[in-house]
Protein backbone atom coordinates (compact mmCIF):
# COMPACT_ATOMS: atom_id res chain seq x y z
CA UNK A 1 0.00 0.00 0.00
CA UNK A 2 2.58 2.44 0.85
CA UNK A 3 4.70 1.85 -2.08
CA UNK A 4 1.93 2.09 -4.09
CA UNK A 5 1.04 5.44 -2.92
CA UNK A 6 4.68 6.75 -3.14
CA UNK A 7 4.94 5.40 -6.69
CA UNK A 8 1.86 7.72 -7.39
CA UNK A 9 3.50 10.41 -5.70
CA UNK A 10 6.72 10.08 -7.76
CA UNK A 11 4.58 10.14 -10.85
CA UNK A 12 3.06 13.16 -9.89
CA UNK A 13 6.34 14.85 -9.51
CA UNK A 14 7.31 13.63 -12.44
CA UNK A 15 5.27 14.83 -14.34
CA UNK A 16 5.47 18.17 -13.29
CA UNK A 17 9.07 18.23 -13.74
CA UNK A 18 8.91 17.01 -17.11
CA UNK A 19 5.68 18.58 -18.43
CA UNK A 20 6.00 22.12 -16.54
CA UNK A 21 9.12 23.05 -15.21
CA UNK A 22 10.62 25.93 -17.17
CA UNK A 23 13.36 29.05 -16.32
CA UNK A 24 10.26 31.17 -15.36
CA UNK A 25 8.79 28.69 -12.94
CA UNK A 26 11.86 28.04 -11.44
CA UNK A 27 12.38 31.45 -10.56
CA UNK A 28 8.95 31.93 -9.44
CA UNK A 29 8.46 28.76 -7.03
CA UNK A 30 11.98 29.53 -6.13
CA UNK A 31 10.84 33.02 -4.38
CA UNK A 32 7.40 31.95 -3.71
CA UNK A 33 8.37 29.22 -1.24
CA UNK A 34 9.97 31.17 1.09
CA UNK A 35 7.01 32.97 2.38
CA UNK A 36 6.37 29.57 3.94
CA UNK A 37 10.24 29.23 5.61
CA UNK A 38 9.82 28.64 9.45
CA UNK A 39 6.29 30.11 9.38
CA UNK A 40 7.62 33.52 10.01
CA UNK A 41 6.13 35.63 7.35
CA UNK A 42 2.98 34.59 9.05
CA UNK A 43 4.07 35.02 12.45
CA UNK A 44 4.65 38.52 11.37
CA UNK A 45 1.27 39.02 9.45
CA UNK A 46 -0.38 37.78 12.84
CA UNK A 47 1.21 40.39 14.84
CA UNK A 48 1.11 42.94 12.96
CA UNK A 49 -2.39 42.20 12.67
CA UNK A 50 -2.34 42.48 16.72
CA UNK A 51 -1.70 45.97 16.59
CA UNK A 52 -4.71 47.16 14.83
CA UNK A 53 -8.34 46.61 16.27
CA UNK A 54 -9.98 45.92 13.03
CA UNK A 55 -7.75 42.72 12.50
CA UNK A 56 -6.61 41.97 16.17
CA UNK A 57 -9.28 38.89 16.41
CA UNK A 58 -8.15 37.68 13.38
CA UNK A 59 -4.28 37.51 14.59
CA UNK A 60 -5.22 36.00 17.61
CA UNK A 61 -6.30 33.54 15.62
CA UNK A 62 -4.07 33.14 12.77
CA UNK A 63 -1.32 32.79 15.65
CA UNK A 64 -3.14 29.87 17.37
CA UNK A 65 -3.69 28.00 14.47
CA UNK A 66 0.42 27.97 13.49
CA UNK A 67 0.92 26.96 16.97
CA UNK A 68 -1.30 24.25 16.58
CA UNK A 69 -0.21 22.99 13.19
CA UNK A 70 3.57 23.08 13.90
CA UNK A 71 2.70 21.19 17.11
CA UNK A 72 1.22 18.45 15.17
CA UNK A 73 3.21 18.45 11.77
CA UNK A 74 6.92 19.45 12.78
CA UNK A 75 6.72 17.89 16.78
CA UNK A 76 4.33 15.33 16.28
CA UNK A 77 4.40 13.34 12.38
CA UNK A 78 7.53 14.47 11.11
CA UNK A 79 9.70 12.52 13.77
CA UNK A 80 6.87 9.98 13.92
CA UNK A 81 6.29 8.57 10.15
CA UNK A 82 9.84 9.94 9.66
CA UNK A 83 9.86 10.00 5.46
CA UNK A 84 12.31 10.43 2.99
CA UNK A 85 12.50 13.75 1.67
CA UNK A 86 12.07 12.85 -2.65
CA UNK A 87 15.00 14.14 -3.86
CA UNK A 88 16.74 11.98 -1.49
CA UNK A 89 15.38 8.97 -3.27
CA UNK A 90 15.94 10.38 -6.43
CA UNK A 91 19.17 11.87 -6.30
CA UNK A 92 19.05 12.61 -10.24
CA UNK A 93 17.30 15.95 -9.13
CA UNK A 94 18.55 19.45 -9.05
CA UNK A 95 17.40 20.97 -6.25
CA UNK A 96 16.41 24.96 -6.99
CA UNK A 97 16.86 25.73 -3.11
CA UNK A 98 18.83 24.85 -0.06
CA UNK A 99 18.17 20.91 1.19
CA UNK A 100 15.53 21.56 4.07
CA UNK A 101 16.61 19.54 7.17
CA UNK A 102 13.70 17.49 8.89
CA UNK A 103 11.57 14.97 7.11
CA UNK A 104 9.13 15.01 4.62
CA UNK A 105 5.85 14.07 5.93
CA UNK A 106 3.55 16.44 6.49
CA UNK A 107 4.74 19.56 5.12
CA UNK A 108 5.34 22.27 7.26
CA UNK A 109 5.16 25.40 4.66
CA UNK A 110 1.61 23.85 4.05
CA UNK A 111 0.40 23.34 7.23
CA UNK A 112 1.66 26.78 8.06
CA UNK A 113 0.51 28.35 5.54
CA UNK A 114 -3.16 27.27 4.81
CA UNK A 115 -4.02 27.30 8.82
CA UNK A 116 -2.70 31.09 9.02
CA UNK A 117 -4.63 31.63 5.43
CA UNK A 118 -7.77 30.30 6.95
CA UNK A 119 -7.18 32.10 10.06
CA UNK A 120 -7.55 35.47 8.39
CA UNK A 121 -10.56 34.03 5.66
CA UNK A 122 -12.49 33.32 8.57
CA UNK A 123 -12.59 37.12 9.61
CA UNK A 124 -11.71 38.60 6.68
CA UNK A 125 -12.78 37.94 3.06
CA UNK A 126 -11.10 40.08 0.94
CA UNK A 127 -7.66 40.03 2.56
CA UNK A 128 -7.85 36.21 3.87
CA UNK A 129 -8.84 35.29 -0.17
CA UNK A 130 -5.60 36.76 -1.16
CA UNK A 131 -3.92 34.77 1.63
CA UNK A 132 -4.88 31.49 0.34
CA UNK A 133 -3.80 32.24 -3.10
CA UNK A 134 -0.70 32.75 -1.33
CA UNK A 135 -0.69 29.71 0.86
CA UNK A 136 -2.06 27.31 -1.98
CA UNK A 137 0.89 28.16 -4.75
CA UNK A 138 3.32 28.19 -1.66
CA UNK A 139 2.00 24.51 -1.21
CA UNK A 140 2.54 23.78 -5.00
CA UNK A 141 6.28 25.35 -5.27
CA UNK A 142 6.93 22.29 -2.38
CA UNK A 143 5.49 19.86 -5.32
CA UNK A 144 7.36 22.02 -7.66
CA UNK A 145 11.19 22.20 -6.12
CA UNK A 146 10.64 18.18 -6.06
CA UNK A 147 10.90 18.72 -1.50
CA UNK A 148 7.57 17.09 -0.70
CA UNK A 149 5.54 14.58 -2.16
CA UNK A 150 1.70 15.13 -3.07
CA UNK A 151 0.82 13.35 0.27
CA UNK A 152 2.60 15.25 2.47
CA UNK A 153 1.05 18.38 0.50
CA UNK A 154 -1.98 17.15 1.01
CA UNK A 155 -1.86 16.08 4.99
CA UNK A 156 -0.22 19.53 5.97
CA UNK A 157 -3.10 20.76 4.04
CA UNK A 158 -5.43 19.23 5.83
CA UNK A 159 -3.56 19.57 9.68
CA UNK A 160 -3.67 23.50 8.32
CA UNK A 161 -7.56 23.34 8.02
CA UNK A 162 -8.23 21.45 11.22
CA UNK A 163 -5.72 24.24 13.29
CA UNK A 164 -7.31 26.69 11.95
CA UNK A 165 -10.71 25.42 13.04
CA UNK A 166 -9.53 24.65 16.68
CA UNK A 167 -8.11 28.32 16.51
CA UNK A 168 -11.39 29.58 15.40
CA UNK A 169 -13.35 27.77 18.25
CA UNK A 170 -10.88 29.04 20.91
CA UNK A 171 -10.67 32.51 19.98
CA UNK A 172 -14.46 32.83 19.22
CA UNK A 173 -14.84 31.78 22.95
CA UNK A 174 -11.97 33.49 24.50
CA UNK A 175 -12.14 36.85 22.68
CA UNK A 176 -14.81 38.34 23.58
CA UNK A 177 -13.72 37.78 27.23
CA UNK A 178 -10.44 39.43 26.57
CA UNK A 179 -12.22 42.43 24.87
CA UNK A 180 -14.56 42.65 28.02
CA UNK A 181 -11.74 42.77 30.48
CA UNK A 182 -10.06 45.42 28.00
CA UNK A 183 -13.04 47.35 28.08
CA UNK A 184 -13.20 46.78 32.29
CA UNK A 185 -9.89 47.76 32.74
CA UNK A 186 -10.20 51.04 31.01
CA UNK A 187 -13.30 52.02 32.41
CA UNK A 188 -11.59 51.69 35.44
CA UNK A 189 -8.80 53.51 34.20
CA UNK A 190 -11.08 56.39 33.44
CA UNK A 191 -12.95 56.28 36.83
CA UNK A 192 -10.08 56.53 38.66
CA UNK A 193 -8.77 59.15 36.84
CA UNK A 194 -12.01 60.91 37.28
CA UNK A 195 -12.13 60.31 41.22
CA UNK A 196 -8.52 61.98 41.30
CA UNK A 197 -9.23 65.15 38.81
CA UNK A 198 -12.63 65.60 41.61
CA UNK A 199 -10.19 65.62 44.50
CA UNK A 200 -7.99 68.35 43.09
Amino acid sequence: MLETIQSMDFAVLDWIQEHIACKALDVFFSFITHFGDAGLFWIGVGILMLCFKKFRKAGFCLLIAISIGFLVSNLILKPWVARTRPYDINTAITLLIGRPSDFSFPSGHTTASIAASLAILYHHKKVGSGALVLAILIALSRLYLYVHFPTDVLVGALVGTCASIVAWMVVNKAFPRYMDWRAGKKAALVSDASEDGSQD
